[in-house]
């Protein structure tokens, strides 16, 4: 075998390798598997603790929920939005998983925030979103984290 025949073969492999991570979701957004978690899929009433960073195609960061310490919390339940594809992507997702993925501006302020896209954004810019799915839990341990996180935002408040 020659070694350009190697290095080929090498290289599908990688490529192999590197589109086995994408999935896509039902209204057709596609997003890349970074990290894979437990694959237990949460059931409806669980509450997801998200951390997102999401930025314009500016690289104009717009959230970043592990600056602001203030993860998002996304209740489970059925049906999911025929047309939101963050929100299908995320549904997908298990305990431990990142993902990434691009949507255009139009789809993601009319299908995901459901308003009008802010002046200035041209609504065929890409936004870059990398979701990480922290934690699933239940009403109860959701009322204890958001107690948690009141407490440590009245602490940083006195201080």
């Amino acid at each position: 075998m020659t070694h350009t025949s190697k290095l080929l073969i090498g290289l599908l492999l990688i490529l192999s390798i590197a589109c086995s991570n994408e999935k896509e979701t039902a209204s057709g957004l596609k997003f890349k598997v970074v990290r894979e978690g437990d694959g237990i899929k949460p059931d409806s009433g669980k509450h997801l603790v998200v951390n997102l960073l999401y930025k314009d195609g500016n690289d104009s960061i717009w959230n970043d929920t592990r600056k602001n310490n203030l993860p998002t919390i996304i209740q489970v339940h059925k049906p999911i939005p025929s047309k939101d594809g963050v929100i299908q992507a995320i549904m997908m997702m298990s305990k431990g998983d990142s993902i990434t993925f691009k949507i255009s501006a139009k789809e993601l302020f009319e299908n995901t925030f459901r308003g009008n896209i802010p002046l200035g954004v041209d609504s065929t810019s890409l936004f870059t979103f990398n979701i990480g799915l922290k934690d699933v839990l239940t009403q109860e341990q959701l009322q204890k984290l958001q107690s948690d996180i009141v407490a440590k935002q009245n602490e940083e408040y006195v201080k």
